[in-house]
Order: structure tokens, then sequence, then C-alpha cells
């Protein structure tokens, strides 16, 4: 019967909301209508549903549990559920009566505005928090994406909302506010190094909005890495304060941010491990642990980069083909294309130390015993196209073939 309840009510909706200009459109309206309902009405349940945003939003859910993997321990689960924790579950939501709102206050010791300045970086509108490069993951498994791409990637429905509030409070540098695309309002204020963030929404909105809060203030922050020669991890904690003017509607928590460095003995032999020679790509890296990244087709093999970054950051103008092997070299460093596996391409970082330059023949080159001298030039055109990793990897295959499209390379 609710079934039945539920149709009447979507068809006495659709005759209040589609207008008619006289009878002959009305007697046209409710034939096509009881052709649909002979069919079960199937398209218009379908586009109500498919057509607002709680749907795409729950698409972009689904693809994140299938193509993202989660580290051990979540970092991310365990803020979620401390949150919804303190929330009281609501038992029944229905038509008549909608989810209960709560109110939140997220204190952060972050101040974004510090991040920018230290940076050094000439930010009139806000855009340096969306374009820094984050790095999420651990040493040997990890991803690389600007901050937009990342919150886009793992909150698909409010992570780019949730970004212009923190652009907007840097902008301004004081407050901002807005309202999300679920119903929730925020509002942000730096009030000396920390940022507050005032929220009232419904239960899944805060734990989501509490997620998105703690991965923010640990990837947007600078290394304590005065020579830049050393890789730290930044772990968010969570922890609940009580209020000092009770009774208070604000449920009051506090992020910390732990900074801990890699242990030496690694981080200075990292080209003799699988899938750390990417630390030479950067400088004074921070790395977010606990948090979702996307998977490989190899457990272990490094980190995972957009072609164009990649080349950007090792000052490449382009890729090229010397001797067989596709490379892409920068003055004092160069990536070589060592192995394909699925529609990933992996590649291996031989550097230089004090800015001496990189030379072609350079004999780690000739060590990595990868030598395609006739599939170079068949596999430029489709760089563009596949996932690349930057790591070390011991075995190399014959890519020949393997790529059609044309090459998409941003210099």
């Amino acid at each position: 019967m609710e079934g039945i309840d539920a149709r009447e009510k979507v068809l006495q909706w659709r005759e209040k909301v589609i207008p008619t200009t006289g009878e002959d459109d009305a007697t046209e309206y409710v034939s096509d209508r009881d052709n649909k309902d002979e069919a079960g009405g199937v398209a218009d349940y379908l586009s109500l549903i498919t057509d607002t945003p709680a749907y795409h939003c729950l698409v972009g859910y689904l693809r994140r549990e299938l193509y993202l993997t989660h580290s051990e321990p979540s970092v991310m689960a365990e803020v979620g559920l401390r949150i919804a924790s303190s929330i009281a579950q609501q038992k029944r939501v229905t038509w008549r009566k909608a989810a209960t709102s709560h109110c939140m206050v997220f204190e952060l010791d972050w101040d974004p505005q510090v991040f920018v300045w230290d940076q050094k970086i000439n930010d009139e509108g806000g855009n340096a928090v969306a374009m820094a490069i984050t790095i999420t993951g651990s040493a040997n498994d990890a991803q690389a994406l600007s901050c937009s791409q990342y919150l886009a990637q793992t909150w698909p429905g409010t992570g780019p909302e949730v970004l212009e509030l923190i652009k907007g409070a840097v902008r301004d540098g004081a407050s901002s506010r807005t309202s999300l695309s679920h119903g929730a309002r925020l509002e942000a204020n730096i009030q000396g190094a920390k940022l507050i963030i005032k929220v009232t929404g419904v239960r899944p909105a805060l734990v989501e909005l509490g997620e998105q809060l703690a991965w923010l203030g640990a990837t947007l922050r600078s290394s304590p890495s005065e020579d830049g020669s050393r890789v730290f991890y930044c772990r968010p904690r969570i922890k609940q304060r009580k209020t000092s003017i009770p009774p208070s509607p604000f449920v009051h928590w506090r992020f910390h941010f732990d900074l801990f460095e890699m242990p030496q003995a690694d981080a200075s032999a990292f080209e003799l491990h699988n899938g750390r020679c990417w630390f030479g790509l950067f400088r004074r890296p921070v790395v977010v642990q606990g948090y979702p990244i996307r998977q490989k087709p190899k457990e272990s093999a490094g980190l995972e980069i957009g072609l164009s970054l990649a080349a950007e950051l090792a000052q490449a103008p382009g890729a090229a083909v010397f001797d067989g092997r596709v490379v892409l070299k920068g003055f004092c460093v160069i990536l070589v294309l060592v192995e394909q596996v699925q529609d990933t391409l992996f590649w291996h970082l031989i550097s230089n130390e004090h800015q001496r330059p990189m030379s072609y023949r350079d004999p780690r080159i000739v060590h990595l015993g990868t030598h395609f001298s006739e599939d170079g030039p068949s596999i430029l055109p489709g760089l563009g196209k596949s996932r690349h990793v930057v790591g070390w990897c011991s075995k190399a295959r014959g890519l020949a073939g393997k790529y059609i499209h044309s090459l998409l390379f941003v210099q």
C-alpha cells in the first residue's frame, strides 16, 4: 500500500507543477500519463531520483568505495566515528519528519593563511589553497593531487563547497560563510593561529565535514625540515572539548596534527627501496596518513602523479626517446619509464645531488635494464591517456602497441 500511495503522490505532484493551456492539452497529458501508468511509470520515478543532487552524491561515494583503497589504520574512519558517536542517531526519518539538525564547533590548530605565506605565494583570490599539491598515503604507496582534486575525488558531494569556504577565509582574512548543497550552514573564522568552523546540519553532514577538515589541516602545512631533505608524515587527531558556558547547543571538537619524521635510515636510502624514489621530486614534503587513495595495480609501487605535474616538478620540457628509452629529463633529475601494468605506467626517478647536471648516459640509467630499442616512438602518443606512478620496480616489460591515443601533455 505504501508503494501505491507514493505513486499517487507523484501523479498529484505532476498535475500541480505541469501547466496546461487548454482542454486539449489536458486530455493529451492525461492520456500520456495513463500510458505511462500502464508501464509502471518507471521513467517518471527514475527522473525524480536521478535528477537530484543527493543521487549524484551517492554515485560519487559508490565510486569512492570501488576505486579508492583505505590505509590501516584509517584516520578518516576514526574521525568520522568519533563525531558520529557524539550525536544521537535518529531512529526514523519520513517525508513528514525531516532529519534533526545539530550544532558543532570544529577548532583546528591550523591557520591556512600561514601556509600560503610560508609558500611565498602572492595569492589574492584564495586559489593557492585549491592549487596546492598534496600528498596522501605512505612512503611506498601515495598519491599526489592538487587540494581541489583530492577533495573532489574523496568527497565528491561537498568537498569543492568546503574548499570555497576555506578560500573565502584566506582571501578575506577574517570570516567566511556558506551553505552546502545538503543544507548544512557553515561559518569559518581565523582566530590567531586557529581556524574555527561553526556548523549546523544533519548527522552525516557533520561527520563528513569533520573528515574533510582533518585532512585539510594535515595536508596544508609546511614541513619543519629546513633544508628540505627530510620527509615528514602528518596524522590528525580529534578530541572533544568541554564547553565553558553550559548549556551550549554546540558540541566542541579540537583537531591536533602530529608531525613525525620518517626514520633517517629509510629516507637516506630511498632509491634502494621499492616505491620511494619519488622523494626526489619534492622539497619539504608532508604526507598525510590514514586517508584513502586511488588503488594501483601493484602494491607499494610508489607515488601516483599526473604526467604534466611530474614533468613540471622535474623541470622537463616534455617526454622524449633516447637510445630506445622513454624519459622525462630535467636539469639534474630524470624519470625513466620502466614498466607497464594494465593502464598504468611506472617510472623510476634518478637525481643528482648539489644540482649537478644529469646526463642521458648516466650509468644508473643503463643499470635499470630497460631498453626498448624500437618501441619508444610508439609509446609516446599514449602517455597522456595513462596513469603514472613514480617508484622503483625491478622488472620491465615491452610496451609496443599498447597505446593508440594522441598525446595530451601539458608543458
